[in-house]
């Protein structure tokens, strides 16, 4: 289910983006609340094109429904307390800060469904501690290899899921040209990606200093860092790509 979640993504993105694209036009960071919930859109929308009131908003609330009995059930017993908790409170607390900025910086549904199902993937993993999950189960069955890939598989997530909001929040405010604004989407995702490594070492030689690489996966897998960060570049340019080809289409219209 959790491998399947990725190429959903995909499918959703592009049965939506041929029929609706949100208005992401320039403008100031910190719309005013009263007059940007003035254009109400229908409530059941994926890629509204103004906020809507979220009372009204079904299509987010679902999400968050779904959102918070999945994130519920991969706390039920984690394979380790402490590195679950690692993985998910900094997750927490940029939730938290998305309802708190809901009224002011707001984003299409669909840029909320891409960062839920992030959330999704990444405690699914912090649940079994990133090793040995059911999905590295069936993929060494499936094509008889060694190691642990869904490590990887959250990374390449990563790129993929967040390219759309990162262009929706950074359009808000940036006015680039289409070349200069996706090279700056795919730079600030790798940048993102470098900062994750560089801080999940320093977390792991705090809490663990006699085993750093255990949760690194370097144990057995020099190049694990080399290969997360090669993920998110293929993850991201597919999304890019993607958006470019549908933008494009739409233009053309």
């Amino acid at each position: 289910m959790m491998l399947s979640l990725p190429i959903l993504y995909i499918f959703l993105y592009l049965l939506g983006i041929l029929t609706s694209r949100p208005k992401i036009g320039g403008g100031s960071l910190m719309t005013d609340s009263s007059q940007a919930f003035q254009n109400i859109e229908k409530p059941g929308v994926l890629f509204n094109k103004s906020p809507i009131p979220f009372k009204k908003n079904r299509t987010l609330q679902i999400i968050i429904v779904v959102l918070v009995i999945l994130w519920g059930l991969t706390a039920i017993r984690p394979a380790d307390w402490t590195f679950y908790l690692l993985e998910n409170i900094p997750v927490l607390l940029f939730i938290l800060l998305l309802a708190f900025l809901y009224k002011r910086i707001w984003l299409s549904n669909f840029s909320y469904l891409s960062i839920s199902l992030l959330v999704i993937l990444n405690a699914y993993g912090a649940h079994y501690d990133y090793t040995n999950t059911p999905i590295d189960g069936w993929i060494r069955n499936l094509f008889g290899v060694k190691g642990e890939y869904y490590d990887q598989i959250v990374h390449f997530s990563f790129g993929l899921l967040m390219a759309f909001p990162l262009k929706e929040f950074l359009t808000r405010f940036i006015k680039l040209r289409t070349f200069w604004l996706y090279l700056f989407i795919f730079s600030l995702l790798m940048a993102m990606s470098a900062t994750f490594e560089i801080t999940e070492m320093l977390v792991n030689i705090i809490t663990n200093p006699h085993n750093p690489e255990k949760h690194m996966r370097l144990e057995h897998d020099p190049f694990n860092t080399h290969k997360d960060m090669t993920m998110v570049l293929v993850g991201s340019l597919i999304s890019i790509i993607i958006m470019i080809v549908t933008g494009g289409r739409r233009k053309g219209k």
